[in-house]
């Protein structure tokens, strides 16, 4: 729960610095001044409070990680910052509708190596949140048409040579997954 708020607070810094709301010249007179624009800026605009040991965190993360730079006296989004952003968002939009089903079963299937594990992480991840059932370690299930969202996922994570999507009609023993599905 802790890596999750952590994560939640850092992109929403990230936002933050794509804005160029942090401007460096300020820093220079007090150090702390810009976590205090930052503190009071994500209240108002999330309305949501964090102590300024996760702000240091998020910002420290997000420079470790190169997603900001200093140009003309403002922080601003890097290329890699862009791209995490981007990412972010369009992992965010999926979703998957649920029509009637026509009793066929999507079986996801993947088979990732280790160089992609964050990649295999948050691809697992994203079909839990997506509604997928978890029937094996890499096989997922869902009983609505997903194709389209499950190949625009693993473009975006580079991993589409090693997700497999399946339709297949019902199988013995689907009752507990139908029963899941409430079908």
């Amino acid at each position: 729960m802790a890596k999750l708020k952590n994560q939640e607070i850092t992109l929403k810094v990230l936002k933050v610095c794509g804005l160029g709301v942090l401007i460096l010249a300020v820093s220079m007179l007090s150090p702390t001044f810009p976590y205090l624009i930052l503190k009071a800026y994500l209240k108002k605009r999330f309305r949501k409070s964090y102590s300024d040991m996760q702000l240091r965190n998020a910002v420290k993360y997000i420079k470790r990680r190169k997603f900001i730079a200093y140009k003309n006296k403002k922080v601003v989004l890097t290329k890699l910052g862009k791209i995490f952003l981007k990412r972010h968002f369009i992992l965010n939009e999926l979703s998957i509708k649920k029509v009637p089903w026509d009793n066929k079963w999507r079986v996801i299937s993947f088979d990732i190596p280790n160089e992609k594990l964050s990649s295999s992480h948050i691809f697992r991840a994203k079909l839990k949140q997506l509604g997928f059932f978890h029937f094996q370690r890499s096989v997922f299930i869902i009983p609505f048409p997903c194709e389209k969202e499950v190949s625009r996922l693993s473009e975006e994570l580079e991993i589409e040579e090693y997700v497999h999507i399946l339709i297949t009609e019902r199988f013995r023993n689907d009752r507990l997954i139908v029963k899941k599905f409430k079908l």
